[in-house]
């Protein structure tokens, strides 16, 4: 109560100078506060934890930067379901289609899943990753370039909800039917789909108020104790079919 929150909208160019502004701005400052920092560059989070600030990440660290408060999904538990979603359906190669600009939790999910795919049995060119904007024609094209050279048993693992309704609608082009029509799995949502039925969607279980209530907790606990490192809140995940 009677906290103040500001949001920072990063520039493209140069955002740690940007950032190295706002720091500044803060230790000058009366006040005491605190940084919450969401899909941001290694630059940014590097620059928040040489600062000492109270912070928290929402999302996973870089390599190396350590000792900082985290909130995440269960990005391991994401790679199991979407395993396990690949297997009961008999499907022989994964698509991953992802961001273009890929973050730490991404890797995670990616590696994990590629771990268990080969612990099935699968072979090293049975996962493959696209790295697509959330543009509907370019997922488009992305999905029928696969789609022809995957033409049976293809799972295509969508890390947004726009990339999963364009990569329906090119299934509906294509009309593909049977072992042809790729399966869809959709991660990387921040809460429980509206709806119920296809495509599959893996969700937190945690509503967003919830997440950041969490993150309000990691960053009062470093306030009123500042040389504690607290726990990383990892964030269960479930399947909705």
């Amino acid at each position: 109560p009677g906290a103040d929150v500001q949001f920072n909208f990063l520039p493209a160019s140069d955002p740690g100078e940007y950032v190295d502004g706002l720091i500044g701005g803060i230790l000058r400052a009366k006040e005491p506060a605190g940084i919450v920092m969401t899909k941001v560059p290694f630059v940014v989070q590097r620059a928040v934890h040489a600062s000492g600030l109270p912070a928290v990440v929402h999302g996973t660290p870089y390599p190396s930067i350590e000792g900082m408060a985290w909130v995440e999904q269960d990005n391991r538990g994401i790679a199991r379901l979407v395993a396990g979603f690949a297997a009961s359906h008999s499907c022989r190669h994964v698509c991953a289609l992802t961001r273009e600009v890929m973050f730490p939790g991404d890797d995670v999910v990616l590696r994990e899943l590629a771990r268990l795919l080969g612990a099935a049995g699968h072979r090293a060119g049975d996962l493959s990753i696209a790295h697509v904007p959330d543009d509907h024609e370019a997922i488009v094209s992305e999905v029928t370039r696969v789609v022809h050279e995957h033409p049976v048993d293809l799972c295509l693992l969508c890390r947004s909800e726009a990339k999963a309704e364009a990569a329906l609608a090119a299934i509906d082009r294509l009309r593909l039917r049977g072992r042809r029509r790729p399966r869809v799995i959709v991660s990387g949502l921040h809460r429980r789909p509206t709806r119920e039925g296809p495509p599959p969607h893996v969700f937190p279980t945690l509503r967003p108020e919830e997440t950041g209530a969490a993150i309000g907790r990691l960053l009062a606990a470093q306030a009123t104790n500042p040389g504690a490192t607290p726990e990383p809140v990892i964030i269960p995940v479930a399947l909705a079919p």
